[in-house]
This record gives C-alpha cells, structure tokens and sequence, in this order.
C-alpha cells in the first residue's frame, strides 16, 4: 500500500500530521474516502472522529488501523479492501480524503458529532433489517449527511444482542460484545 503526504498549506499542521504514523493516516484516509465519498467535508471530518472515538475508548483496538479493519464495524473494509487498498495517494478521492484526514488529526476540524463511537445510514440499514435498526440507534442521533451518528449507552440499559447482529447480517464479538 503507498503513502504520500499531502501537501499541507501550513507548516504547523504539516508537523502536527508528521506526529502520526504514516500508515495509522493512511487507513484513516482510505476509510473516510470509501465510507464517507459522498459526504460532506462535516460528514468526512464526522466518520474520521468516530474512528479516532473508537480509538481512545480502546474498545475496538488501540490504533487506527486495528478500529477500522476490525470484522464487521467498517463496510468497505469488508467488501471493497482490494478496491481501497488499491486507491492511488495521487487519485483525488485519497487526496480529498487526506485533506479532511489532516484537518481532524491537527484539531483543526472539531468533532461534530459530540464524540460518538458508532454511525449508519438509516435508509441503508432499514432497507438490510426490514425497517429496524440496531438496539444502539433506537435512540436519539446526530445527523450529518446521510449517516446518523450515536454514543451508545454502554452498560445494561441498551445492551447490543447477539439477534442484533444476526438481524444485520453480522457476526458477534463475544469477547468485546459488539457486531
């Protein structure tokens, strides 16, 4: 897989990028292109901070690469990795992508989302469950573009049910009790 850096506008954010490991940005980048390429620049900045929520709660991996290529959390992961591992650093998708990516990671692009760790797209999901969502988006989310995104609850007043997963198609994470 190729990195690049982006040409960044200002020294400042250029060395605050060089703090993270070229490879830990470029998963981040190619997530935010391939799940969020028809967002807004608020909606890409939204899935590049559930990632980095995803991260610091340590629930899902303790680096950006583990958060993301973790079954089942991210979809183009799971369908489309040949396709996203293939995305050329020089293609515009990637480079779009590595402009929101820069922008989250210098703190230039505070998190919209209040700090949510989860996020779908309610017509998509709806559509794969016959008009349900998954326990942790029953409640009330943040919308931004066509995803909603959510801060669960942790703990016994919504628990995530093995039938969840099933219901969506996904395998169940006994040991971290999650899709």
């Amino acid at each position: 897989m190729d990195t690049v850096d982006a040409k960044l506008p200002i020294p400042e954010i250029r060395q605050a990028v060089s703090n993270y490991d070229p490879e830990e940005r470029d998963y981040l980048i190619r997530t935010i292109a391939f799940e969020a390429a028809d967002e807004s620049d608020e909606g890409k900045a939204a899935v590049a901070h559930v990632i980095l929520n995803r991260k610091r709660n340590g629930r899902w991996g303790d680096n950006i690469k583990d958060v993301v290529t973790r079954p089942w959390q991210f979809e183009p992961w799971m369908t489309r990795r040949k396709e996203m591992k293939k995305l050329s650093p020089y293609d515009p998708r990637y480079q779009d992508a590595a402009r929101i990516a820069d922008a989250v990671l210098t703190g230039q692009m505070p998190d919209p989302t209040a700090g949510a760790t989860h996020f779908l797209n309610p017509t998509v999901v709806r559509q794969r469950r016959d008009g349900s969502l998954p326990s942790w988006a029953r409640g009330e989310g943040q919308p931004i573009g066509r995803h909603t995104f959510y801060s669960p609850i942790e703990g016994p007043s919504q628990p995530l049910t093995r039938a969840d997963c099933g219901k969506a198609g996904m395998l169940w994470d006994e040991g971290a009790n999650v899709c």
